[in-house]
């Protein structure tokens, strides 16, 4: 009679409990492993809001015409040359302070030249830091009898530094940056935003707030908010050591 064949499987009592034990350890380390799902919050609203602001006083000033006051005019020209400069003079009443967020600011300006040469001009704003009057004010003078520290308003106390410039070469609508300008008459509180214009390149005539067509005054063109801006975020680079 032929030997019994043995049976060669070897049990499987205890792989079964193996995925028992597993199964069940998944079951206990799933929601530790799964983050907890939380509803997400609404995201703050603002509102943003678009105007557009005459100037309350403008005129220009011109250094061939050193002692004349152009209040009245209904044009200004803005001449960058070296023998007979002109500049324009803006104030623009603000109603923004600290607590408001301004997101742009630009000087809207229609300007032609009848130039044959060459057209292209770059036009530069800054801030004026001392008072004028917009019925007294001259290349020579801000006010009657006080005289700029440096004619045409060029001294340091007198403007602020000039901003990039907005350049063009055609007649039109010239819209110039002055969103930091305006940023920082904000963050001052002040209650007007006070601008010199000047430029390089070729002359130009510019429609002041006189001008008989109201479409192409200057104004000041604002995108702004009601809540206050933040200080920009800071770095810190702790990975450099010296040594």
């Amino acid at each position: 009679m032929s030997p019994m064949l043995r049976d060669n499987k070897k049990p499987q009592t205890s792989v079964a409990i193996l995925m028992i034990v597993l199964f069940l350890f998944a079951d206990l380390a799933l929601p530790s492993a799964v983050p907890e799902w939380k509803e997400l919050e609404d995201t703050p609203t603002i509102n943003r809001v678009i105007s557009s602001v005459s100037p309350s006083e403008d005129t220009y000033i011109d250094s061939f015409y050193p002692n004349d006051n152009f209040e009245q005019a209904s044009n200004g020209t803005l001449n960058g040359g070296d023998i007979t400069p002109s500049r324009l003079l803006f104030s623009f009443n603000m109603s923004f302070g600290s607590t408001d967020t301004i997101h742009s600011a630009t000087l809207s300006l229609t300007c032609v030249t009848d130039a044959t040469i060459s057209t292209d001009i770059a036009i530069y704003p800054a801030a004026i830091t001392t008072s004028w009057n917009v019925t007294q004010v001259t290349w020579m003078n801000s006010v009657t009898n006080t005289m700029w520290n440096s004619p045409g308003a060029d001294g340091s106390s007198e403007r602020g530094v000039w901003e990039p410039p907005h350049r063009a070469a055609t007649n039109g609508t010239m819209l110039v940056n002055v969103t930091a300008l305006a940023q920082q008459a904000a963050s001052n509180n002040q209650n007007t935003l006070e601008l010199i214009v000047a430029s390089e390149g070729a002359e130009y005539t510019c429609e002041m707030s006189e001008s008989s067509v109201m479409a192409q005054r200057p104004s000041l063109i604002l995108d702004t908010s009601s809540s206050a801006a933040g200080n920009g975020g800071r770095v810190t680079a702790d990975f450099v050591e010296e040594g």
